[in-house]
C-alpha cells in the first residue's frame, strides 16, 4: 500500500503558506519516526526542537548518513561506522542550520554509497513511498524517499554514477546534481574522488534553487543565453516524460533564449563508459582492502573488486 501525504498535498516549500510551512515543520520528526517503520528511510532521527526562523523559515531537511560532523560519524550504509578515511568535517549543516532550516535526521544508504536500487544487506532496503514494493534508486535512497514521502522538504545526497539521478527517478522528486567541485565534498565518504558530487533532492526545481545558493562554493555563472536540447535523447523517453521536456524548453524560450537542437546518444554512452572506468578504479583502489573489516557483504566485494585489473594506463 502507498504511503499517505501528510496533508491532501503536500506543497513545494517555495510556495507553501505560512501555515503549510508550520505544519510541516511541527510534523517533520514525527512522521520521519511513523514513516520509518515502513520505509526504512531513516538511519536516525534527530531529538532537536523545529527550528522556526530565518531565511530557511526552518525548512525541515535530511541528509544521506555520509557525512561527517562534529558531533556525528556516519554508518556509510554498514552496520557501525568504519574508519573510512573520511577528511575533514562537512560545514552544510552549518550553512543551512544559520540560514534556518532545520536538520530531522541522517537517511539511509547503500553500504559505501556504491549500488543502484537502494538494497542494504546490513540494514535492509529503502522502500519507495508510492509502492514499497518498488525500488527507492539509489545510492541517495533514503534522502530520495524522505523527501517524497513528505517527512522532509528537502534532502542532501551525493552521486558519483547516477546516486542522485536515480533515486529522484525512482521516487518522483527532483534532485541538483551540480557540476563537480561546485558543492564542497569535505567532511564526506570519497567512493571515486574524481566524480563525486555533493547535491541535493527537494520536490521541485524552484525548492532547488532555494537551497542552491546556501551549499554552492562558487559565484553563479554569468547569465546563460542559449538551451541545447538533445533531441534523440528526448525521443527515446516515454510520452509523459516527453510531454514534460516539451513544456519545460517552451518555458525556457520563452524567458529569450536561443534554442538549438542536437544528437546527444553517441557521446553519452562513450562519456558513460569512461566514467564507469575511473568510478570502478578508485572505488577499488580506496577501499577494496579495507571492506573484510567492514563486515561487507559478497556482493559488493565482488562489485568492488571489478576495478582491481585497471591499471594506470587505462585510468
Amino acid at each position: 500500500m502507498a504511503i499517505s501525504p501528510l496533508s491532501p498535498r503536500i506543497h513545494d516549500w517555495s510556495i507553501a503558506t505560512d501555515d503549510a510551512r508550520r505544519e510541516m515543520r511541527a510534523a517533520a520528526r514525527r512522521r520521519a519516526a511513523d514513516l520509518n517503520a515502513r520505509l526504512n528511510a531513516f538511519v536516525s532521527v534527530n531529538a532537536g526542537p523545529a527550528r522556526a526562523s530565518g531565511a530557511l523559515s526552518g525548512m525541515p531537511y535530511a541528509a544521506k548518513d555520509m557525512f561527517r560532523t562534529v558531533e556525528h560519524e556516519p554508518t556509510c550504509g554498514f552496520a557501525a561506522a568504519p574508519d573510512i578515511g573520511i577528511v575533514g568535517i562537512c560545514d552544510l549543516f552549518a550553512r543551512l542550520d544559520a540560514a534556518g532550516a532545520d536538520f530531522v535526521g541522517f537517511t539511509n544508504l547503500p553500504a559505501l554509497s556504491y549500488e543502484p536500487s537502494g538494497w542494504n544487506a546490513a540494514r535492509g532496503r529503502v522502500r519507495n513511498p508510492w509502492n514499497p514494493q518498488f525500488i527507492s534508486g539509489g545510492s541517495s535512497s533514503g534522502s530520495a524517499a524522505a523527501v517524497a514521502s513528505g517527512a522532509v522538504a528537502a534532502a542532501l545526497g551525493s552521486d558519483t554514477g547516477g546516486s542522485l539521478r536515480i533515486p529522484a527517478h525512482a521516487c518522483g522528486v527532483s534532485a541538483w546534481k551540480p557540476t563537480w567541485g561546485l558543492v564542497s565534498t569535505s567532511g564526506t565518504m570519497a567512493l571515486a574522488p574524481r566524480l563525486d558530487t555533493i547535491g541535493v533532492f527537494a520536490r521541485s526545481a524552484a525548492d532547488l534553487l532555494v537551497l542552491a545558493e546556501y551549499i554552492a562554493e562558487l559565484p553563479p555563472a554569468p547569465g546563460i543565453r542559449r538551451l541545447a536540447v538533445l533531441s534523440d535523447a528526448v525521443a527515446e523517453c516515454e510520452r509523459s516524460v516527453r510531454r514534460a521536456i516539451d513544456d519545460g524548453v517552451a518555458a525556457i524560450t520563452g524567458c529569450g533564449l536561443t534554442l538549438t537542437r542536437a544528437d546527444g546518444i553517441g557521446a553519452i554512452k562513450a562519456i558513460d563508459e569512461h566514467a564507469l572506468v575511473v568510478m570502478q578504479a578508485e572505488a577499488a583502489r580506496l577501499h577494496h582492502a579495507r571492506l573484510e573489516q567492514f563486515g561487507a557483504d559478497q556482493s559488493l566485494r565482488r562489485r568492488v573488486a571489478k576495478g582491481l585489473n585497471i591499471d594506470d594506463v587505462t585510468l
